[in-house]
């Protein structure tokens, strides 16, 4: 199968599901749009270990550690791009024409006016000053703090996929078994293992026995130079949140809640690595989205659909007896990884232990 992450990257990024709208139809294109990745996933993913207690636990219990983002060490992993100076612009352009709608209804005499809202505008007018100037000077006297902590609060935003409410977990696979960089990185230098899943099946298994409140997902990384933008949703995202705990902009509700944000907006930040750092990883991402659950971790049920265990070059004879234990209880295949030392291959091999 060649690299399938260039296709998916335009997939993605030319897919807008909306989230509002008619539900079956929602439903439906999300449903192509699992479809067409599922179809593309690779039946063999691999995922290395090092052989502390927490990952002989889960081995030995078939289940797959997911965990939030900010758990992993590159502090960039899952962190997105808001463009401030758009949003604020777009808020003050917004509040221009709410005050410039507003002096229109009062030189129109509107019924529904308001008398409290046009107070401050009627005297305003009295002294002389221009439509222009009333809008900035109400702006600049009663929205710059709210305007200041938007700022702010979109500066945190970028980083809010990393955190633990409301946001995926992830759990990380590679497409090869005989990556000396991974070994070393991820299998605590050759001394850990790795486990051969079929994530194909685990997808199917899943979607035939949903848990409650619960999705997950299979998804290629996509290697990029830069962060993805995801200001448009975000601004709007936030805007609906802002609405229900601000009083005074509750009356914007429906306003914002008619705004669709994309549905690709719960994949978007977990799916882009730095090109230069990472793309020689081949990562796949399991996104797995539990709303009942608070920790930043979660341990799921690999659904049995583990294939393989490969003992790393490294490992040490105590650790290898107690994987290889649990291996043969589980009646999977047991793979000897090592360094090639008959020939000038730079390749690790692979050597099928028998039973």
């Amino acid at each position: 199968m060649g690299d399938y992450r260039e296709e998916f990257q335009r997939l993605l990024e030319s897919t807008n599901i909306p989230s509002v709208g008619d539900r079956a139809k929602i439903e439906k294109d999300l449903d192509t749009f699992h479809k067409k990745v599922f179809h593309n996933t690779p039946e063999r993913l691999f995922r290395y270990r090092k052989c502390d207690r927490y990952s002989i636990d889960s081995f030995q219990k078939g289940t797959i550690y997911v965990c939030n983002a900010d758990r992993f060490s590159d502090k960039y992993d899952s962190r997105v791009f808001i463009d401030r100076e758009k949003i604020v612009n777009y808020l003050k352009n917004g509040f221009q024409n709410a005050i410039h709608d507003l002096i229109k209804d009062i030189k129109e005499k509107n019924p529904n006016l308001i008398p409290e809202r046009a107070a401050k505008i009627c005297y305003l007018m009295e002294c002389g000053l221009s439509e222009q100037e009333i809008a900035d000077k109400i702006i600049k006297e009663q929205y710059p703090d709210f305007i200041k902590r938007i700022e702010e609060d979109m500066k945190k935003r970028e980083f809010r996929f990393r955190g633990h409410e409301k946001t995926a977990k992830l759990g990380c696979f590679t497409e090869s078994v005989q990556s000396k960089f991974m070994w070393d990185h991820y299998a605590d230098g050759y001394k850990g293992f790795a486990l051969e899943y079929n994530l194909k099946e685990f997808m199917y298994k899943s979607w035939r026995n949903p848990g409650p409140f619960e999705f997950k997902y299979v998804f290629p990384v996509i290697y990029a130079d830069q962060m993805p933008d995801v200001t448009k949703d975000e601004s709007n995202a936030y805007m609906r949140e802002k609405c229900l705990n601000e009083e005074w902009m509750k009356s914007c509700a429906p306003l914002y809640y008619s705004i669709p944000l994309n549905a690709m907006h719960l994949y978007t930040p977990y799916l882009y690595k730095d090109k230069a750092e990472y793309s020689h990883e081949r990562e796949w991402r399991m996104l797995y989205y539990d709303v009942n659950n608070k920790e930043d971790f979660a341990l799921i049920p690999d659904m049995d659909c583990l294939k393989a265990i490969y003992y790393g070059p490294d490992i040490s004879s105590e650790d290898k007896s107690k994987l290889r234990e649990i291996a043969k209880a589980k009646g999977i295949a047991e793979y000897d990884v090592a360094f090639d030392i008959e020939s000038r291959s730079y390749n690790l091999k692979l050597n099928k232990i028998m039973a």
